[in-house]
């Protein structure tokens, strides 16, 4: 039997920056491991690149980073993902300091490289003599790796699936890592899940679903298991301390036995403001809140009308603000046309139902999007 743990989401920036860069191993996982422990496999998602200078590229979104020469503080993990839609916050020189930086650690990295050749190769470890097979795969949010340039590994089931099938060959487990979904949304979108279960089905033992920084659903697919939003790990982000839900999430504690089903057990940690936002276990009564709400997560999603209703609701209201978001007007005049009503006088039924048509209908939206990114291009490189 093997044993490895799976935290979630960490960008070393705020308190976690200066113990970073003194490469202080034991204050990231001191108190989540009995000292920080370096026998046990450990695997983490690196929210943010480790950069020489700040030199943001143009995106929608925040832009983060750590300025540091030295990955030493992650030492203590065996695997870091870097498949995430911050990676690239700092243009193709930042994901390249951070992979030197943490080779010259020693931390092996999956999920992002030079190309998108590089970026999908997946890791595979031998965990007190079980082979396993990671991978790490990224939604498209000014990110992604393709033939000519660095990023990170896309989720794309063309590619995905075959390495999936390649890994099943070789390896006894096969996990991936899946930075995508909506944030601070504690469920999966339809097509998510429809990815996430496809997978389960075709060989994926482990689907650990990232970005949405709150902790979310769980449901088994055969002897699968996915978990759609395993919260932060350390993500000390100036405007987030009125989220509480940004400073808790789950360490996967995951026990690998040849010929039978991994078994995964969630324990609830917690980052916060009196511990300098130093990542720690939960206590008990904050534990079982946090897993009797993970429980109930878990069976509404079991529940398709409940969760359909859901959805359905929480879709509306965000296409909407999408709509609003549209007009080319300041802020103020959107707020004033929101308090009045107005919108389906300036959205009327013909113009939503031409939205919705450039957006859903492949033969519109591919040819928008590859279109868009020239236009953005071109305006970038003047």
């Amino acid at each position: 039997m093997a044993n490895l743990r799976i935290l979630g989401d960490l960008a070393p920036l705020g308190k976690a920056s200066e113990p970073f860069f003194n490469g202080e191993v034991d204050w990231f996982l001191a108190e989540l491991m009995g000292g920080g422990d370096t026998s046990i496999f450990t695997v983490v998602n690196l929210e943010c690149p480790i950069v020489k200078e700040f030199k943001s590229v143009p995106k929608v979104g925040p832009s983060i980073g750590i300025k540091s020469l030295n990955a030493n503080a992650l030492r203590g993990f065996s695997l870091v993902s870097l498949a995430n839609n911050h990676i690239l916050d700092h243009g193709e020189q930042g994901l390249s300091h951070t992979m030197e930086m943490l080779d010259e650690a020693g931390v092996p990295h999956v999920g992002a490289g030079r190309d998108i050749d590089d970026a999908s190769k997946p890791h595979v470890a031998e965990i007190d003599g079980i082979r396993v097979g990671f991978l790490a795969w990224s939604h498209h949010e000014f990110c992604i790796a393709s033939s000519s340039s660095a990023g990170a590994c896309p989720i794309d089931l063309t590619m995905g699936l075959k390495l999936v099938e390649e890994l099943r060959q070789s390896c006894e487990f096969v996990i991936l890592f899946y930075h995508g979904g909506v944030e601070h949304f504690p469920y999966p979108t339809p097509e998510q899940r429809k990815t996430c279960r496809f997978l389960a089905e075709r060989g994926v033992d482990l689907i650990v679903c990232q970005h949405s920084h709150i902790i979310g659903a769980s449901e088994l697919v055969g002897d699968s298991t996915i978990l759609y939003g395993q919260g932060n790990y350390c993500f000390d982000l100036k405007g987030k301390e009125s989220f509480e839900h940004w400073n808790q999430g789950l360490m996967l504690d995951v026990d690998l036995e040849v010929g039978r089903p991994l078994r995964v057990d969630f324990v609830p940690i917690v980052q916060g403001a009196n511990d300098g936002m130093r990542p720690r276990l939960a206590d008990p009564e904050t534990s079982a809140a946090i897993l009797e709400k993970q429980k109930y997560l878990s069976e509404t999603l079991s529940d398709l009308d409940d969760f359909e209703q859901l959805w359905s609701a929480y879709a509306e209201q965000q296409a909407n603000h999408f709509l609003y978001g549209l007009l080319p007007v300041g802020r103020y005049v959107r707020k004033a046309l929101k308090i009045f009503g107005l919108m389906p006088i300036i959205w009327g039924k013909n113009e939503v139902l031409r939205v919705l048509n450039r957006m859903e209908c492949e033969a519109h939206s591919d040819v928008i999007v590859a279109g868009l990114k020239n236009i953005s291009n071109r305006r970038k490189n003047k």
